[in-house]
């Protein structure tokens, strides 16, 4: 009774949701006995909140939330807001990277490691007017991007160094996945916040994302055209480093020849190191050679790139997997680690408790291979209520998007489909917001010009949240595209006003991950550690689009009041899904893709 009249007097709201007050006295449990707590809660629910106050209520002295995407850090933001304007004051700061923080004009075109040079450098030459040691308020309460930033050019400091500066003093930071599961990112935060990881809960909001986002955040590409470029930048050093040059010639002729000997064929290719004939062992010479490129012609040097991808190599082990592939239309070697366990483990043993926290939850045995967790120490709560009816799902049969079958006639059928059902929607409601989640890019670009119901927005790659929302909130009906591995198919928001901007979904094919030697790598080490190839199969492509499925429909979902109509096109889904969503309490009505294009989906 007193945790929960505690909880009463935190809650920022009129009242807590419910389920909310079960969430938060689980996550103060796991905190007071030091255990990792994995919780699946609907879309819609308040976990973000409930998360928050749990960590209160058990006198967390420093929270780390981390999301997979800077759209997705909205949410905390929201509720730390609105702790503060009911009188909680939980000073937050919201980690981005240097880059996204700089107040100076950037070059788009130049990757991370090159802006950090240009950094450096113009500060080393007193050429950054942002360079000067900052005078930090004495309290604060919410600095996100956009406050740092505008308090970067009030103070004429780094956005950057302010909010580093902060960390020790803010009890709520929010970061992207980055920051804990790169090695090299944590030693650097341990090292420079102050943040004494052993009294820090670790919140991971769509924790479903997370063994592959630690794959991709270890991924390192070397491309052909950076190789030609380092080729050239060698012979224009010429005879000041005549033994070094010959030796880094060689090295990026030999690279050359793999990337062409293994690129012929449409497969990806994987590459032993001793391929590489002791290539790796080359960083230091052309990290000199980049300095002295640097030096002689004041240009940036592809070489470096070289240097960070060979240093990468040599420090590889057997969890790793190098190969070569030619899918982004140029030939490039990739280093990936298949293994997320060997990162995570270190990192949930470093702090005093860990709470994953998704719609989608992945069953025990996945978690545990995936993320290293001890089995004994892991908590597994459920949302205790079901969604009653409030999300009708429509199956269409007849109609599969999988690889091998996709030709114009699909994309064409798609693009029926999808003008129908919104047809259908605009005629049978005052307003059709209708989200369309398409399985990849690539197939979005497909269909689009067999679509022909205006209005249709849809996601570009360098799309962000708020010009989505401003595109779309005065809108009475519009079809919103997205893809389905993308910013806006999870975790964000799309409301205006307080108002959900979003009230049917379809689903245009099953997100089912690809096919390739990286998710065959992964599913090999499933199999081994589980000794069962179907249920690593399942692990590995299954349930990660039956996820996205989800949460693509959660979109709809954001208050207990919401109500959403969707619709899967792909008959795959009934195989081994429909049980699946079924669980998560989704109505679920099969109809034939036909009747769908004659409108008897109803009858």
């Amino acid at each position: 009774m007193v945790q929960q009249r505690l909880l009463a007097l935190l809650n920022p709201y009129r009242r807590l949701r419910r389920g909310q007050a079960v969430l938060a006295e689980k996550v103060c449990e796991a905190f007071f006995e030091s255990r990792v707590l994995a919780a699946q809660w609907p879309a819609g629910a308040g976990k973000t909140l409930a998360v928050l106050l749990g960590a209160l209520e058990a006198g967390a002295p420093k929270i780390i939330y981390l999301a997979r995407t800077h759209s997705q850090f909205q949410a905390p933001l929201r509720e730390a807001r609105a702790l503060f304007n009911s009188g909680v004051l939980v000073p937050t700061v919201a980690l981005v990277n240097k880059r996204d923080f700089c107040l100076l004009s950037k070059d788009p075109s130049i990757g991370y490691s090159e802006f950090l040079k240009l950094c450096r450098a113009k500060r080393s030459a007193g050429l950054c007017p942002f360079s000067k040691s900052p005078t930090l308020p004495e309290r604060f309460s919410i600095l996100d991007e956009n406050s740092l930033r505008e308090m970067g050019l009030l103070k004429r400091a780094c956005p950057f160094r302010i909010a580093w500066s902060l960390l020790s003093r803010a009890r709520l930071i929010i970061a992207s996945y980055p920051y804990f599961f790169d090695p090299e990112l944590l030693k650097y935060f341990v090292d420079r916040s102050g943040v004494n990881l052993g009294e820090t809960l670790l919140v991971i909001d769509e924790a479903h994302n997370l063994p592959r986002q630690i794959s991709e955040v270890s991924r390192r590409v070397l491309g052909e055209q950076t190789l030609v470029q380092a080729r050239r930048e060698l012979a224009r050093i010429g005879l000041k480093g005549v033994a070094e040059v010959s030796s880094a010639a060689r090295v990026i002729d030999c690279l050359l020849a793999l990337l062409r000997k293994y690129s012929r064929g449409q497969s990806d290719v994987r590459i032993e190191s001793v391929e590489l004939g002791g290539a790796e062992t080359f960083s230091r010479e052309f990290i000199a050679l980049a300095a002295l490129y640097e030096r002689e012609t004041g240009a940036l040097s592809s070489l470096w790139r070289v240097a960070e991808f060979l240093s990468s190599v040599e420090r590889m082990g057997p969890e790793h997997l190098l190969y070569v592939t030619s899918r982004e239309g140029e030939r490039q070697f990739h280093l990936v680690l298949v293994n997320p366990a060997r990162v995570a483990r270190k990192v949930f043993e470093s702090v005093r408790s860990s709470v994953l926290v998704s719609a989608t939850l992945p069953p025990r045995e996945y978690l545990v291979a995936t993320l290293g967790l001890d089995e004994k120490q892991l908590d597994i709560v459920m949302y205790p209520y079901l969604l009653e009816g409030r999300a009708q799902v429509t199956v269409a049969r007849g109609v599969s998007s999988r690889y091998s079958g996709r030709d114009e006639n699909t994309f064409r059928l798609y693009g029926s489909l999808i003008d129908r059902i919104y047809t259908r929607a605009v005629a049978e409601r005052e307003a059709a917001r209708v989200l369309v989640v398409f399985p990849s890019y690539s197939f979005l670009m497909n269909v689009y010009p067999h679509i022909r119901s205006q209005p249709k927005i849809r996601e570009r790659p360098d799309t962000h949240l708020e010009e989505l929302i401003e595109k779309i909130r005065g809108l009475r009906s519009f079809l919103l595209l997205v893809v389905a591995w993308g910013k806006f198919s999870e975790g964000v928001e799309l409301r205006s006003l307080g108002r959900n901007l979003v009230n049917t979904v379809i689903v245009a094919g099953l997100p089912v991950p690809e096919p390739s030697l990286e998710n065959a790598t992964f599913m090999k080490r499933l199999r081994d550690y589980l000794g069962d190839e179907e249920k690593a199969w399942e692990l590995t492509f299954l349930y990660p689009a039956l996820f996205r499925v989800v949460q693509a429909i959660g979109r709809g979902l954001r208050s207990e009041e919401d109500t959403v109509q969707a619709f899967i096109l792909d008959e795959r889904v009934l195989e081994k899904g429909q049980s699946y969503l079924e669980s998560m309490g989704f109505l679920i009505n099969v109809v034939e893709a036909e009747d769908l294009l004659r409108d008897r989906a109803g009858s």
